[in-house]
């Protein structure tokens, strides 16, 4: 199990048998701005990184399946890959997200609840 209790925020999702957490822990004394971490869970295993920071505005994390494998994708880049067994998709679908909600929530957004994927800035 991850350390959610060191996290400001925390939230998880599963997708065939692959738990995807991600916990935020503020880095600034009173701005909206985060350390993130990514914790995956799968196989018996568990893998913990620091991933690409959140300096405001940027806390999202994209949950897809692409083309039958799992992939997390931050503003940094692909932080997470692995491959989906029973997904038989030819195309990518984009699963949806970790974000604040419209209630400043930090929760896993599903893709039925909200489709707008984010993108990083061009």
């Amino acid at each position: 199990m991850g350390c959610a209790a060191k996290y400001d925020y925390v939230a998880q999702t599963t997708v065939e048998g692959i738990t995807v957490r991600v916990g935020l822990k503020h880095s600034h004394p009173f701005l909206a701005e985060y350390k993130r971490f990514l914790e995956v869970e799968h196989a018996g295993e568990f893998e913990k990184k620091e991933i690409f920071p959140d300096t405001g505005g940027f806390a999202w994390l994209v949950i897809a399946d692409n083309r039958g494998a799992l992939e997390v994708t931050s503003i940094g880049g692909i932080e997470f890959s692995e491959a989906l067994l029973a997904s038989g998709r030819k195309q990518r679908d984009y699963l949806g997200r970790f974000d604040f909600d419209a209630k400043k929530v930090y929760r896993f957004i599903p893709s039925s609840e909200d489709r707008r994927e984010p993108k990083p800035p061009e």
